[in-house]
């Protein structure tokens, strides 16, 4: 995975001089790594539109959901994206049940029958914990099946003494799903970059689950939810503990 980053410096090199005719290619990179159903594909959007800065200090280069922290050189500034794991669950059961059974993101087969299984989010997340063990067994097959479902935030960080390293070394920067756009304004302000106005407060969301979608979950669902992802909310929590936690929440400096 190393090679498709360094070819993703690659194409963002190209693409800035493209937009900045004779200007030198900066030598810093900040990388975003998208975590799937944390508000990526709003940040990517962004990125890519050319009129979202007015002034680019850096190379901004977003990467693909297979990218992990491990595939980074040693060293690089990164952004990563969180949510809160029940909100995050609902997202991802929502979305890969729209994806049907074409195109390229077409659901598999053990995503199939998850989905005939489970008609919503909320049944899914209660039968975790359900009085008969097949109900119980098929929720779990059903976790593990479904794409951002099974992909926890830890995922993309295998190596928590690296990631403290970074942070410590405040390499890191965090947009959190819940405050969108004031942890990208944040994190630009933070690295130098000149957003044109309006290029965030006006641009559609992406991704956003259709209206009539059952997005709800009983206490207990949300109860089953914390067991079933209690490394990540732990995960969550530690981020905060390091001072990571985004623009509306920021720990005071030492």
């Amino acid at each position: 995975m190393r090679w498709i980053v360094a070819l993703r410096r690659f194409d963002y090199a190209r693409k800035y001089r493209r937009r900045h005719p004779g200007a030198e290619v900066p030598r810093e990179v900040l990388y975003y790594l998208h975590i799937g159903k944390t508000g990526g594909t709003f940040f990517k959007k962004t990125v890519k539109d050319e009129g979202s800065f007015t002034h680019e200090p850096m190379l901004l280069i977003p990467l693909g959901h297979n990218i992990k922290h491990q595939h980074l050189p040693r060293g690089s500034r990164f952004i990563l994206g969180t949510r809160a794991p029940d909100s995050r669950f609902v997202s991802g059961f929502l979305s890969r049940r729209r994806r049907g059974t074409r195109g390229r993101n077409r659901q598999s087969r053990a995503e199939r029958a998850a989905f005939a299984r489970f008609e919503s989010a909320g049944a899914l997340a209660e039968a975790l914990d359900a009085p008969d063990a097949t109900t119980r067994d098929d929720a779990r097959a059903a976790m593990r099946a479904i794409r951002h479902v099974n992909e926890p935030h830890t995922l993309w960080f295998p190596d928590r003494a690296r990631l403290a390293g970074d942070i410590a070394a405040g390499r890191v920067f965090r947009v959190r799903q819940e405050h969108l756009v004031a942890d990208m304004r944040a994190v630009f302000a933070a690295t130098g970059f000149a957003v044109a106005p309006d290029k965030l407060e006006s641009r559609p969301r992406a991704h956003v689950g259709p209206d009539g979608a059952d997005k709800q979950l009983s206490e207990r669902a949300r109860a089953n939810l914390r067991v079933h992802y209690a490394d990540d909310y732990a995960f969550l929590n530690w981020l905060d503990a390091q001072g990571l936690t985004g623009a509306a929440g920021r720990l005071p400096a030492d």
